[in-house]
């Protein structure tokens, strides 16, 4: 916005304009057939609240729910990691087919037998913890992936606010750039203008009407970004229900900090640290041999008798005592926990950084609303009225109208960082996002609240 009102500025006083033949400049500011479908104009469906997005969300995007099928898919193909392993049948026959006694099966032996693996060393309890681990680990990046969802949901939401501010933006400038025009008109009829003056502001009213068209292409692809977040794939809601003046109460500094020990992040990575632990205990249990029993039945074809058989196999570890899979399991528990130890430190960081910036972009939009615009609005009203009467000429004007629309732009901006942020710190936080964000509290209240937390 702020590039287009200094063109329009630059087009009306640099550039010298020849009057559009065969219509008057009041002609020429009725409103054209659009050219664009006319989605882009229309905006139909129920209302949406930030409420009705995040459940939407929840319940239809394919992303959250491909991770909903791994988390199963995990706790599934971990069944098995306690069960104690099955037993094995064994039939050997021997003595037949052979020579001397051994011809035929006259000296057959038939053997079968039963044998069962014992496990030593606490396997059994360290495959369980390590169970417990990889199962709480996929349950947490669930958790993730569902912040980083609803966290996209609410800036989706709240980037598609912003656009229709803009819009209306676009609109009011429009609007005042034909009145302009109109009022250039009546300088010229009363012979207090030139009729070049009016063929200017009509190029700058042409340049509104192109970036209002620009605003409203942006809105429906907002639009469209949204129901996509949402897990739709067509446009299914009308206009928001929401303020970027509002917000919902934010926490003190210390109180987030506190959090961070909660939020899924962190604990996914402890999580991960646990479960390299307990495969590292799982790795020294497996130095232990296990030993295998066995009990059978043998028939002696010969004597035409038949006999128990048991028998016990303990493996001699001589040489391999499982040093190696001990060794790495060791190094990648302490990677683990340095990985833990460094991404708390990058998410106090970022949370303190961010914490920071959001009173920046609180302040300075606060000041632009509360001060500066208001003062470059009561400055236009005193330049277009002296206008009228002859005290201020065209460029003081036009000057008058780009700081006022400057300033406005910036103050939405303003709060539109500030909104975003506020998103991030509760995305960094594991903050849940309020379903009445964008709706609740004015930020003058919402500053006053940190002032005294932070005191």
């Amino acid at each position: 916005m702020r590039s287009i009102l200094c063109i329009l500025l630059a087009s009306a006083v640099f550039f010298p304009f020849e009057a559009v033949s065969g219509e008057s400049s009041s002609q020429q500011l009725e409103p054209k057939k659009a050219s664009y479908d006319s989605a882009l104009l229309q905006v139909q469906g129920e209302p949406l609240t930030l409420s009705d997005a995040l459940d939407t969300a929840l319940q239809n995007n394919p992303r959250l729910a491909a991770w909903g099928h791994q988390v199963a898919a995990d706790e599934a193909l971990l069944q098995g990691d306690e069960a104690y392993p099955n037993p094995e049948l064994g039939v050997d026959v021997e003595d037949f087919l052979g020579s001397g006694e051994a011809r035929g099966v006259d000296a057959l032996q038939v053997t079968a037998s039963l044998s069962q693996e014992v496990q030593l060393g606490g396997k059994p309890g360290a495959r369980r913890e390590v169970k417990t681990a990889r199962k709480e680990i996929s349950n947490l990046e669930y958790q993730i992936k569902k912040q980083l969802l609803m966290a996209d949901v609410a800036t989706a939401f709240l980037e598609v606010l912003a656009h229709e501010r803009r819009l209306a933006n676009a609109q009011e400038v429009e609007l005042l750039a034909a009145e302009t025009v109109r009022a250039f008109e009546d300088q010229v009829e009363a012979g207090r203008g030139a009729p070049i003056e009016v063929d200017k502001a009509a190029i700058v009213f042409s340049l509104a009407s192109l970036a209002r068209e620009q605003a409203q292409r942006a809105r429906h692809v907002g639009r469209q970004r949204l129901a996509a977040v949402c897990g739709k794939e067509q446009i299914f809601f009308g206009e928001l229900v929401g303020s970027l003046e509002t917000i919902a109460p934010l926490l003190s500094l210390d109180a987030l900090l506190e959090r961070i020990e909660s939020s899924p992040t962190v604990m996914a990575r402890a999580a991960e640290l646990r479960h390299k632990k307990a495969l590292f205990e799982l790795a020294r249990a497996n130095r232990v041999p296990d030993i295998s029993f066995s009990l059978g039945y043998r028939w002696i074809n010969a004597a035409k008798d038949s006999a128990v058989v048991a028998g016990v196999a303990v493996p001699l570890p001589f040489v391999n005592r499982n040093q190696g899979p001990i060794g790495a399991a060791a190094e990648l528990r302490d990677k683990s926990g340095k990985e833990s130890e460094h991404q708390r430190i990058q998410l106090v960081r970022e949370l303190i950084e961010t914490y920071h910036l959001l009173a920046i972009e609180q302040k300075r939009a606060t000041v632009l609303r509360k001060e500066i615009y208001p003062r470059a609005e009561a400055t236009f009203e005193a330049v277009r009225e002296g206008y009228r009467i002859g005290r201020f000429g065209y460029l003081d004007l036009l000057d008058a109208q780009r700081t006022l629309f400057e300033i406005k732009e910036q103050a939405l901006e303003a709060l539109i960082a500030y909104q975003r942020t506020a998103v991030q710190i509760a995305r960094i936080a594991a903050l849940p996002i309020s379903p009445d964000k964008f709706t609740e509290r004015k930020m003058e209240e919402n500053q006053k609240e940190r002032t005294h937390h932070d005191q």
